[in-house]
């Protein structure tokens, strides 16, 4: 089984070639220079695995805010007392538990500091608008498979007055997506939410039961959510009414201070390890909202990391850094990237990846300073096909 990790980071690219040592008494040779094949690999690897170890942080913060206000709603007429622990079904098999620790007990709301565990048990659930799709192999659905332990700690918690309306809402049995976030349209100024999300052996696949060739994460990673909304709600759909472009929401991720993700699979029977740090990621979801239909535009501003570590196809001991230098926009995902560059830097050579979009077709042109170079539409790019 092919790990999804590999399937979101470009699939089919020869080995990266190791380089080669002198014999006794003679020079050493030069590192080999990169051929086309490899800055095709180095660039996309570095691309999509940068944006895969964003989704489960996105998602797990979500989850946490959910869980948080569904301890601080007021109990039914008929309710008995919350336990200390809650398990709640997964839609598809599973289950997941999950405990709230507020920093303080006598709080009404969430608050910095606050601390939700989860352990999920083979949970199987489809999450839709995180991303999470990605691990999912199966063009009939979009569920995954979820098992491990994730810790998530409130860093930032700046929403006014949306508690009182979130809470009077009837607590569900299940979770999903966030309130806190579908709610964001009710704030009456910015609203902002920052979390630390860590990570224990979890799994995330698309079986049954997730297995040692499915993505294991490890590690930290931080997500924030902010926005800002009118105070008002004519103007809320006076934005969204004609032709406009309206900033839905801003969501960033990072590490601080020494903070690493390591990211394991399995692949014909060979387990593999790399540790991702130094991470800053930053994108905007606007809708472009018209009489004819609404989209969505991602623009990624801000993508840098550095990861090491082994790879079916990078090797045994690579190491890259990736930092962007002109934003990514994506307005269709079918039709590739419309606009970006960034730079990989690996083996001693600087790779620079341009995007761009011609009619209905998007095109990557790849270039490194070893004088390789590398183009064709996104698809070939990707080497797999986004349903």
């Amino acid at each position: 089984m092919r790990s999804t990790w590999q399937l979101a980071c470009g699939l089919g690219i020869a080995a990266i070639l190791t380089a080669c040592g002198g014999g006794s008494g003679s020079k050493p040779e030069p590192t080999p220079k990169l051929t086309s094949e490899q800055i095709h690999q180095y660039s996309s690897h570095s691309l999509f695995a940068g944006l895969l170890v964003q989704s489960p942080a996105v998602l797990m913060s979500s989850l946490a805010l959910e869980y948080a206000e569904y301890r601080h709603s007021p109990l039914g007429e008929d309710e008995p007392p919350r336990p200390s622990v809650d398990e709640f079904p997964c839609d598809h098999g599973g289950s997941v538990q999950a405990r709230y620790t507020p920093v303080d007990p006598g709080n009404e709301g969430i608050a910095v500091g606050d601390e939700v565990r989860f352990a999920f048990k083979q949970c199987r659930q489809e999450f839709e608008g995180f991303g999470i799709a990605i691990f999912d192999d199966d063009e009939e659905d979009d569920i995954v498979t979820i098992n491990g332990g994730v810790r998530v700690v409130i860093t930032e918690f700046n929403v006014p007055e949306l508690f009182g309306k979130v809470a009077s809402a009837p607590a569900q049995e299940g979770f999903v997506m966030s309130k806190a976030l579908k709610a964001l349209k009710n704030a009456e100024q910015t609203v902002s939410v920052g979390t630390r999300v860590a990570y224990s052996a979890l799994q995330i696949g698309d079986g049954e039961e997730v297995d040692a060739t499915d993505t294991q994460f490890d590690g930290v990673m931080r997500a924030r959510f902010s926005t800002v909304i009118p105070d008002d709600e004519p103007a809320i759909i006076a934005k969204m009414d004609g032709d406009t472009e309206t900033l839905l929401v801003s969501v960033a991720t990072s590490q601080e201070g020494g903070e690493s993700l390591k990211v394991s699979f399995e692949e014909d029977g060979k387990g593999y390890t790399q540790t991702v740090t130094e991470f800053r990621g930053e994108m905007d979801l606007h809708c472009l909202c018209s009489d004819s239909g609404d989209s969505i535009r991602h623009t990624i501003n801000e993508l840098a990391y550095a990861n090491t570590g082994s790879d079916p196809e990078l090797g045994d001991d690579f190491s890259y850094t990736l930092q962007l230098e002109e934003p990514i926009v994506i307005d269709d995902f079918e039709l590739g990237f419309s606009s970006g560059k960034m730079l990989t830097k690996a083996s001693g050579e600087d790779i620079s990846t341009v995007f761009s979009i011609s009619g209905e077709q998007g095109n990557v042109a790849i270039q490194s300073t070893g004088g390789a170079t590398w183009s064709g539409s996104f698809a070939e790019y990707l080497d797999f096909v986004i349903d």
